[in-house]
């Protein structure tokens, strides 16, 4: 189980929430610049289920595959927006609506091996 803080956007002032205990939970913004710490490592190859389902893809390419946004736990710009990554592996803090099905999810399992 992972204890995960959801800080405010710094720059729009929005509020992250409650802190969350979870086995699976999708990564911040803070968090995806760590794990990820290149533009180039950020970018995102759908799957063909998320292709299927209609997620948006365009010229950005890794691996001479399309990529696709994915969204961050960072809230955005507002209380219905989340920060995500864009296609080009960039972070857009301002963020996306949630609802939007064009932009995917890279959920985070947490496994413990003890």
């Amino acid at each position: 189980m992972s204890h995960n803080l959801t800080k405010d956007n710094d720059e729009y002032g929005t509020s992250g929430g409650n802190d969350t205990d979870d086995k699976i939970y999708l990564l911040s913004a803070g968090d995806a610049e760590r794990v990820f710490p290149e533009k180039e490592d950020r970018k995102c190859v759908p799957t063909a289920y998320a292709l299927a389902k209609g997620i948006y893809t365009k010229t950005e390419e890794k691996d001479g595959k399309a990529t696709c946004g994915w969204f961050l736990r960072t809230p955005g710009a507002g209380p219905i927006v989340a920060a995500y990554v864009l296609r080009d592996g960039s972070i857009d803090i301002s963020g996306a609506f949630v609802t939007w099905k064009d932009v995917g999810v890279r959920p985070v399992l947490w496994v413990n091996i003890d």
